[in-house]
């Protein structure tokens, strides 16, 4: 059986829980190395953003294509996508309803939690980021950026050494974040608990770069994705809806309630999460009795904690649940269900595909 006391689960289970630092500090008896989205850095070389004006994208109108006849074949027209030119000063509102303001496009970007690479690097920026967290290892050439620790390890001599015009971070370590703005240093914060915080922060932090013509592209193509998996699944009635466990930890037992990212994608794919059906928020201990007693239909579990099924059937306090009697345990892909980034749409495949494994997505 997996134990959230091993060091591996230790930093899989913190990915969940770097919204919620009071409740983390509570728990360091129980994990004593939280690897988390690093969240914090400070003490970099001074900026002072000055806002002049507010954010403005301006279109620049495309010269119609040429078209020309030829005597081969049909005239064709060569239709150009309209591209959008950012006007530095900028300022954008980010997650934490904080103005975030660059006078001048970033060069030098950190990012301090794995999601947030991935963004910066879909929208082609990779170039840019001098600084990663720890646990950023997507794409490849993540892994090969600078590492300036974690939220509770960071190598702050290496900070000051990288300047960086702009971090993008995660909520949940202010008192730090308020040292960055101090030192002039940029700062947006993430704090995505559905898709549509996702794509906005995607559409915002392109801005912020001068990609906001790819975050606008990129956006587009992950939002026609979810709207096909939800066009597949719409027609399921609320008595068809399977109930579900999504498990993050099995000693003791956790899971996740209302107001979470995990809880989004169960409820867009049409199930019901027991949890938040119980009026619980956020990441908890769940009680056994009550998981037996909800009786669901499908328990979901990512790879870090059971590698297989049998991880989870093979729990005997668990055998008389009904996914584990019908072999409904489904076992997903830790990083697009759980590290919020471009990736997500592949995980809310995997999360609808496991609730209706019937229907060909």
């Amino acid at each position: 059986m997996v134990n959230l006391n091993n060091s591996k689960d230790k930093i899989k289970f913190n990915l969940f829980k770097i919204g919620l630092k009071e409740s983390l500090k509570t728990l360091t008896t129980i994990i004593t190395i939280f690897a988390v989205f690093s969240t914090l850095l400070f003490g970099c070389k001074p900026r002072t953003a000055v806002i002049e004006k507010p954010t403005e994208i301006i279109e620049e109108a495309t010269e119609p294509a040429t078209e020309e006849a030829t005597t081969e074949g049909p005239t064709t027209e060569t239709v150009e996508e309209e591209t959008f030119k950012i006007e530095y000063p900028i300022t954008v509102t980010d997650d934490i309803d904080k103005e975030v303001s660059l006078t001048e496009e970033p060069d030098k970007i950190i990012s301090l939690a794995p999601g947030n690479t991935e963004i910066l690097f879909t929208l082609g920026l990779g170039e840019k980021v001098v600084g990663v967290d720890n646990f950023s290892n997507y794409p490849e050439e993540a892994e090969s950026i600078e590492k300036i620790g974690d939220a509770f390890n960071l190598n702050m001599e290496k900070i000051i050494e990288l300047e960086p015009d702009l971090i993008l971070t995660l909520k949940g370590n202010e008192e730090e974040i308020n040292e960055f703005l101090n030192q002039g240093i940029a700062v947006y914060t993430l704090d995505a608990n559905n898709m549509d915080n996702v794509l906005e922060d995607i559409s915002e932090i392109g801005k912020l770069t001068n990609s906001f013509d790819r975050a606008k592209k990129l956006v587009s193509e992950m939002q026609e994705k979810i709207d096909e998996i939800k066009s597949l699944i719409a027609d399921v009635s609320e008595e068809d809806k399977p109930k579900v466990f999504y498990m993050v930890g099995n000693e003791p037992i956790w899971s996740t309630g209302s107001g979470t990212f995990i809880n989004d994608l169960i409820e867009r794919a049409n199930g019901i999460n027991i949890v938040a059906s119980d009026g619980l928020e956020g990441w908890l201990v769940y009680s056994l009795e009550k998981l037996i007693e909800h009786n669901p239909d499908v328990i979901i579990a990512p790879k870090s904690l059971a590698p297989t099924p049998e991880t989870i059937t093979n729990d005997e306090r668990l055998s008389s649940i009904k996914a584990v009697l019908e072999n409904r345990v489904v076992i997903v892909d830790d990083d697009p269900v759980q590290k919020i980034g471009p990736r997500i749409v592949e995980g809310f495949l995997q999360i609808a595909q496991a609730l209706y494994p019937d229907i060909e997505f």
